[in-house]
Formats: C-alpha cells, structure tokens, sequence
C-alpha cells in the first residue's frame, strides 16, 4: 500500500511540472510537495500540513475508504526509520536497521520540460515557518 501511495505522489507530482523536494509524513504515509501545498509550514522542530486523508475505514481488511475530511498532519525534522540491510537477493526484506532521518527545511525542487523528459530548472524552496 505505501508503495502505491508514493508511486501516485510521484505520477500526480510528474503531470504538476515538478518532482523531488516533498517532505515525507511518516506516520501518515504522505508526501506534501512544499510547491503545491500552501499549508506545509515548519514550526522550529516539526513540519505541518493541512492535508485530504481517509478520516474513517471499513471493510474486511480496513481497506476501503468510507469517509474523506481534512487533517492536520506533523512529521519531526529528526527522527529514525527503518530501512533494509539484507533482501536475500530476492527483494523481500530478511533483516532491518533503524537509522537516523532528518529532513532539512530547504527543499530542492526539479522543474521539468513539457515532455517530462528534461529538468528545466532547479530552485531551492524553503519551508515556511508555521504562523
């Protein structure tokens, strides 16, 4: 499933004209693109953001949608995650480790040709603070 979600914020941000620089939410399983997200702010320790996610889920495995609303969401600028250090070859994962991840507040973002093709520029965006 997360893997789908970060394959959509990858194809939505593409068609948009610009990729990279998203700030990833964590526990939320978001990618908040600080270009087109105006609520994205970073308050000194955690950045925040006004986001559509699924408020309630049903279902036999919770898998379906049953309500969408508006959320509030905050992701630490430090904080740890999990990543693979053994797939066996085979590409599932036989051993994680937790390793430090810190997301800085300046975001560089790839700007691309109408083909999708080529970067056209490259800007620096920095996050603003929470009001």
């Amino acid at each position: 499933m997360k893997k789908l979600i970060l394959a959509a914020a990858i194809v939505i941000s593409s068609i948009a004209g610009a990729d990279t620089g998203h700030v990833h939410f964590q526990k939320a399983s978001t990618y908040v693109h600080p270009v087109y997200n105006k609520t994205l702010c970073f308050d000194g320790e955690n950045f925040n953001a006004r986001v559509n996610k699924c408020l309630r889920f049903s279902g036999r495995d919770n898998d379906t949608c049953t309500r969408w609303g508006k959320k509030t969401i905050t992701q630490p600028m430090e904080s740890t995650r999990k990543v693979c250090v053994d797939d066996g070859g085979r590409g599932q994962c036989r051993d994680f480790e937790t390793v430090s991840y810190v997301q800085s507040r300046t975001r560089i973002v790839n700007y691309y040709g109408p083909r999708g093709n080529r970067v056209i520029r490259t800007e620096k965006v920095r996050v603003p603070s929470c009001m």
